[in-house]
């Protein structure tokens, strides 16, 4: 190999510019083979020589490939051959030639990227000075220039090194003082260099740093001087782009300065963009432009990191912003327009004299495109609004207010392509912003703001517009046309079907798959719109839209669909959304279609069953147009689908079962009439084996649809008898039967003892359930056979059902336990649904069953005293009461008293007011009960009583709670209890929310109490309201809620005990910071825009070093907060660096620990390190000095490089 170097280093020289460029090429080719090979030292030097002698070559291809053989070179060679390129380098860039001069930087540069970090640390303060010193020379302003940009380059790279942290205060004085060079690259230069030196210096010389710039600007301003006011605030964007998040508290003082330079009064124009004549044009515009393009792009950055401190300004930014966008004085819209509407009158050679006129070599002379510098201006414009319109996307009044939607909208008219196509990108984001505030309260507002919207749809789904653009609008349009509840109205979008229907039509008819797709699954939309009314509480007959648009609604669609329905050959997505816009079309407005569109349209679907591609899409459609209210007939089809659908159901895909059975339901349902018995007999004996406990999903369809043969045809008795019955006693004694399939095997069961008479008795069914049970039944399993027997005996006669109750009051008497406690279950599910008041001294009976030493037994008596209360509670309730205040077996009477509520409630009955009356005075007795469960037991009846009777309950609760505020330990138990029960009632569906809004800040008076476990059960409570009801907290949540928050996040109360041979520390105060942040995560998840992010994101770095369950929860909150609110995590990644994290990660597991002691720990540092692996995404954090460092520092730790490598691999 030395004798290949040294023949190539001397052809190197050769005369041949060729044989140099080849020599040197192989010579570069050599070295990169082997990286580790050591060189010889003198071998070293002669290569060093021969390749910084080839930059100064006469020819631009070898000196080309010398700087790459430079980068190859610096990785091998010795750190003393380093320091001589360097040195050389700068050398030849201050004193060399200077036609060579570029060569030479781009060469020191080269070095600056390539050479390894433990020499380059040592290089770079040998190259500062000598840069320095370039760059303030006047001589040349070549080498200025040059110098500048390879400053910028070493700060990018080294600049965060311990080594040049001393410099950074000269290279911020010397650079600073370039930015009133005379030349303008070198002005631009420094303002490169200044951002990238913003990112690496300290916090103070930042903050020095930005005072001078705004000192500066200032004094700019006041003076004639517009370029030096450029280079400025250029400067001052540039910092902002880099460390935008780090000017918070300088942006009050920054923002008014720029508005200086974007008042559109001031600059001559006014507010629609147009030329103000009264004003005089400036002297030079192209500055005065890139002076406002400059301020545009820092209003945006400054939107984009500071969101919190940028608010004071914000509509300002958005006034000015939205002003800018239309403005270009030297080109004017309307006649354009007019143009266009010539064209469009065919007037085609009048149009073209029109524009030679136009266009005249007069005109261009007066005023070019090249000339023209506006559009800089609307570009950063455009900016600076979608930053804007996408930081307010929990606040839209704003945006509705100046029409800032409508006016970037507008700009599809936008001439000038730069502009037009960064307005596609911000329309890009503004489109799926608006598809989010779709599902949002409120959704897109009026019927004015609807309007602006849809009719910005010709322009985004034109055949001038982008395929991006025209889906991400057809994206939008799906959104918008499902009018989710709670959002807009449908009425507000009805107007425009007839408009964007031709444009859907015609993305339809494209090219490209996904465009086509997502146009077809919007004319899915379309019917469910058309029939769509306001309020539910509408009964008018009057369709919401009249029948001639319905009408041509349907056409346009039947015609876009039906030939991609017909086609084989296409992509399966578009396949399978047009099975189902067709299935929409037909099952809604198929009244609109002649029976010959009908009939094509069910024989394609059927074709489409057979082929596995399409067939779970056409099972579906299938199902949805058998069961249209229409009564669509598809006789032609059903027997053979029928059969298919049967067959379907051997397969083994679980997904496709789940179809088929919910499919096969709503043919036999809406078509029984017309299906032979052999086919419910086909589908019977399909559906039985699928009746088992290993997917109670599936077996609850498969008896769905049992049951629906059972109710639609009487001559299939004696095949449900042999076929269906067996695996369906089997399934209600499985222990793991719950839910939606308990309740259709009880509905089975009950409707086949009915109807099924004499073919399947009441006798034969109960004898099979009875005889399920055996010695190692399980507990849930007995309560599932219970309810089958009480469903079949509910239809019983009135005799049988006495023989029955007779039965099972002797099994409860009797001494079998399994007989006891079945009976004990069965009599509760049978009260359920019948009244057994007339059952002699059953209450008696049940509450004797309380003192039974098997605690099953007790539990089930409860449970039947209280669902046999339910039909009959003004018989069972005294015994109830009685039970309470003779204070025997206090919590299960409770229990008996909650299941009588609950019950209640599930059955959709009401306890009247009397009986509440009767309630409450004993579960308040039982609030101050020293016996935690007995407390929670009252309040869970209570808070079952504030769902049912809440107008009743609460004020009863809240005079309770006021009256026991005095802090003595019984008042607390009182408030705690009170708190649990709001808690409970929070949890359910039904509650009352006005009722609850009314009283809330009463209750969150507990908030303020002394007692910690009252605080954190009213913290608990919170925690329900944000999650399930967070609409009855919002008012108190700013002023009352998030001040608790803030300092219980803080508050720790540790004490000692003393346990004889050691002592320990317990924090009485850790369940509430543990509920804190329960809520602020709550919160985060369910309403967001409820939180003060910028004052929690410091308080949580408190809790970094808190106990391990609190730091967990703490990174997890840390995640979601950065992930959607990155810039106000990016301003305190310093702060959770040193608050803690950085602990975490560095702590020390012991060495002999316990495995789960170790699984523990590295859990810890594997969150903490989750943290910081996500704040990687956040551009600001990622070129951030002390996440770099931090970084550093744990690869240079083996053992936690492996982790950290780790985590970045599963993130």
């Amino acid at each position: 190999m030395p004798s290949q170097i040294q023949t190539l280093i001397d052809k190197a020289s050769d005369y041949d510019k060729d044989e140099r460029f080849m020599a040197t090429s192989d010579l570069c080719n050599l070295l990169s083979k082997d990286t580790q090979a050591q060189l010889d030292p003198s071998l070293e030097r002669r290569i060093c020589a021969c390749v910084l002698e080839r930059l100064d070559d006469s020819s631009n291809d070898v000196q080309s490939i010398a700087v790459k053989c430079l980068g190859v070179l610096l990785v091998q060679v010795r750190e003393d051959s380093i320091f001589t390129i360097s040195d050389k380098l700068i050398t030849l860039i201050l004193t060399g030639n200077a036609e060579l001069r570029d060569i030479y930087s781009i060469g020191l540069k080269k070095l600056i990227q390539s050479v390894p970090d433990a020499s380059g640390v040592r290089v770079a303060p040998r190259l500062t000075p000598r840069l320095l010193g370039g760059i303030e020379q006047d001589k040349e302003l070549g080498i200025k220039i040059e110098c500048l940009d390879c400053l910028d380059a070493l700060l990018k790279r080294f600049g965060s090194k311990s080594a040049l942290q001393t410099s950074h205060e000269t290279i911020m004085s010397k650079t600073l003082s370039q930015l009133s060079n005379p030349s303008s690259v070198v002005r631009k230069k420094s303002t490169a260099a200044l951002g990238t030196l913003a990112v690496v210096v300290n916090d103070t010389l930042l903050f020095r740093l930005v005072e001078t710039l705004m000192t500066q600007i200032g004094d700019g301003s006041s003076s004639s001087d517009k370029t030096k006011a450029h280079t400025l605030i250029k400067a001052m964007c540039q910092i902002s782009s880099t460390v935008g998040y780090r000017l918070g508290k300088q942006l009050s003082r920054i923002v008014p300065i720029f508005e200086q330079f974007t008042d559109f009064h001031v600059a001559g124009f006014t507010a629609d963009g147009e030329r103000d004549e009264d004003v005089e044009e400036p002297d030079n515009e192209d500055v005065t432009n890139e002076l406002r393009e400059s301020c545009f792009n820092g209003f945006s950055s400054f939107v984009t990191r500071c969101p919190v401190e940028v608010k004071p300004h914000l509509s300002n930014i958005v006034k000015t912003s939205s002003t800018f966008i239309k403005f270009d004085p030297n080109y004017t819209y309307d006649s354009d327009s007019d143009e266009d509407e010539e064209k469009d009158d065919g007037d085609e050679d009048e149009n073209m004299e029109e524009d030679d006129d136009d266009y005249s070599d007069e005109d261009e002379e007066d005023d070019t495109d090249d000339d023209d510098s506006s559009w800089k201006v609307r570009y950063s414009a455009v900016n600076a609004l979608s930053a804007a319109i996408v930081s307010q996307k929990d606040n839209l009044s704003l945006l509705w207010e100046m029409n800032c939607l409508e006016t970037l909208l507008s700009r599809f008219k936008e001439r000038e392509e730069n502009v037009r196509v960064e307005s596609d990108r911000s329309k890009t984001a503004i489109l799926a912003l608006l598809s989010t505030i779709c599902s949002a309260p409120g959704g897109l507002g009026e019927q004015k703001s609807v309007d602006v919207i849809m009719n910005a749809m010709d322009m985004t789904l034109s055949p001038s517009a982008s395929k991006a653009i025209k889906l991400d609008s057809l994206l939008f349009l799906q959104s918008a046309l499902k009018c989710a509840k709670g959002g807009h109205l449908p009425s507000t979008v009805q107007p425009h079907i007839l408009t964007i229907l031709p444009l859907v039509q015609s993305a339809a008819a494209e090219d490209w798959y996904k465009i086509i797709a997502e146009a077809i699954r919007v004319f899915s939309l379309v019917p469910a719109l058309i029939t769509a009314k306001d309020s539910e509480d509408n009964m008018s007959d009057s369709p919401p839209v009249d029948k001639d648009t319905t009408q041509k609604a349907t056409d346009i669609i039947f015609a876009s669909v039906e030939p991609r329905l017909k086609e084989n050959d296409i992509d399966q997505e578009i396949k399978e959304t047009s099975i189902v816009a067709m299935g929409e079309l037909v099952s809604t407005l198929g009244n609109l279609l002649s029976s010959g569109q009908i009939s094509s349209v069910l024989a394609l679907l059927l074709e489409r069953l057979g082929n596995e591609i399409t067939r779970t899409a056409a099972l579906k459609t299938l199902g949805k147009i058998a069961s249209s209210p229409l009564k669509i007939d598809i006789s032609s089809i059903l027997s053979e689908a029928t059969e298919q659908l049967a067959h379907f159901l051997r397969q083994h895909s679980r997904s496709l079962k789940l179809c088929v059975l919910e499919t096969v339901s709503s043919l036999v349902q809406s078509n029984n009439n017309k299906m032979a018995s052999s086919l419910f007999d086909l589908i019977l004996t399909e559906a039985a084996p699928l009746i088992t406990d290993a997917d109670l999903q599936i077996s609850h369809l498969a008896v769905n649809v049992s049951y629906d043969v059972l109710v639609s045809s009487k001559d299939s008795f004696q095949t449900i008898k042999s076929t269906t019955l067996p695996p369906l006693i089997t399934l209600a004694s499985s222990p793991l039967l719950q839910g939606l399939a308990l309740d259709s095997t009880t509905k089975f069961l009950e409707e086949l003892s009915i109807a099924g008479s004499s073919e399947v008795t009441f006798s034969e069914i109960s004898a099979a359930l009875y005889a399920a049970v055996d010695t190692e039944i399980r507990q849930q399993a007995m309560s599932n056979l219970s309810k089958s027997i009480a469903a079949i005996c509910a239809v019983a006669d009135s005799k049988l059902q006495e023989e029955v109750l007779k039965d099972l009051v002797a099994d409860v008497n009797g001494a079998d336990k399994l007989k006891r406690r079945l009976g004990l279950l069965t009599i509760g599910a049978l009260g359920e649904r019948v009244d057994l008041s007339s059952v002699p001294k059953l209450g008696d009976i049940l509450l004797a069953a309380f003192s039974n030493e098997d605690d099953q037994t007790k539990a089930a008596a409860a449970f039947a005293l209280g669902h046999v209360s339910v039909r009959a509670i003004d018989v069972f309730l005294p015994v109830i009461l009685d039970a309470l205040n003779n204070g025997t077996s206090i919590y299960l009477v409770l229990s008996s008293l909650k299941e009588l509520i609950v019950c209640a409630i599930s059955n959709g009955l009401e306890v009247e007011s009397k009986y509440v009356d009767q309630i409450m005075p004993h579960l308040v007795t039982f609030c101050e009960n020293d016996a935690e469960g007995v407390r929670s037991m009252a309040a869970e009846c209570m808070g079952c009583f504030i769902t049912m009777k809440p107008k009743q309950v609460l004020p009863v609760l809240k005079s309770l709670g006021e009256s026991k505020m005095d802090g003595s330990d019984k008042s607390n138990l009182v408030l705690w209890s009170v708190a649990t029960s709001v808690r409970n009632a929070l949890g359910s569906k039904t509650v009352d929310l006005a009722a609850l809004t009314e009283h809330m800040s009463g209750f969150l008076e507990y908030l303020k109490s002394e007692d910690f476990a009252v605080r954190t059960a009213t913290l608990l409570m919170v925690n329900a309201a944000v999650w399930y009801q967070n609409t009855v907290i919002t008012a108190q949540m700013a002023d009352v809620v998030l001040p608790t928050l803030l300092t219980l996040l803080e508050l720790k109360v540790i004490r000692t005990i003393d346990l004889g041979p050691f002592k320990h520390k317990v924090d009485d105060a850790l369940p509430l910071r543990k509920a804190c942040i329960s809520i602020i995560d709550s919160a985060l998840t369910r309403c967001p825009g409820l939180l003060p992010v910028a004052e929690l994101l410091p308080k949580l770095a408190c809790c970094l070093t808190d106990e391990p369950e609190v730091v967990l929860s703490c990174h997890q909150l840390i995640i979601k907060f950065t992930k959607l609110h990155p810039a106000l995590v990016a301003q305190n990644v310093t702060l959770f660096l040193e608050s803690g994290l950085e602990k975490t990660i560095n702590k020390k597991i012991k060495d002999g620990a316990p495995a789960t002691d170790r699984e523990k720990a590295e859990e810890l540092i594997k969150s903490a390190m989750r943290v910081a692996a996500e704040w990687q995404s956040i551009d600001d954090v990622s070129v951030s000095t002390s996440f770099g460092e931090f970084v550093e520092r744990i690869k240079a730790k083996d053992n936690l490089a492996l982790i950290w490598n780790e985590v970045l691999r599963n993130h």
